[in-house]
């Protein structure tokens, strides 16, 4: 969600005052255990949130024009609501919009240059597909739409 060094590798990359959205899981597809939300500096997250099966994330994946679309990961926290929107087709970047109850209070976006501002990683399983299941998350549309402003 800052700016990131491409010219550096490992946590060199990223400068002090940058903070990292991380998304990870441990296991593949219906073995997955753990789906795991961070956030803040890297190695010190200001915010921690865990999926597991009896604490659910919720996903969600839809079309924004004939050419775009959004994945979204979210969950509540006590009274905040966090989405991560990650830009699908020909769309480019990832957003995090936080709600405190129906007011949106943050939103910060990656650079548009995947490999450079925002990395996707190896995904082994398609959690947007709607035939696979995954027993940390249920398909649910978000409450605040699709975090389109």
């Amino acid at each position: 969600m800052g700016p990131i060094d491409d010219e550096q590798g490992g946590g060199e990359r990223y400068p002090a005052s940058g903070k990292l959205l991380s998304l990870c899981t441990e296991g593949q597809g219906e073995s997955t255990t753990k789906l795991a939300y961070r956030y803040g500096k890297l190695k010190h997250p200001e915010i921690e949130a865990v999926a597991t099966r009896r604490s659910k994330f919720r996903i969600y994946s839809g079309s924004t024009t004939p050419h775009t679309g959004e994945d979204i990961v979210f969950f509540d926290k006590g009274p905040f609501t966090y989405y991560v929107v990650v830009a699908t087709g020909q769309g480019h970047g990832t957003s995090l919009y936080t709600y405190k109850g129906n007011n949106r209070i943050g939103l910060q976006r990656s650079g548009f240059e995947e490999g450079v501002a925002y990395q996707q990683g190896p995904a082994a399983y398609d959690f947007f597909d709607r035939r696979n299941r995954i027993p940390v998350a249920v398909w649910s549309k978000p409450a605040h739409g699709f975090g389109r402003d």
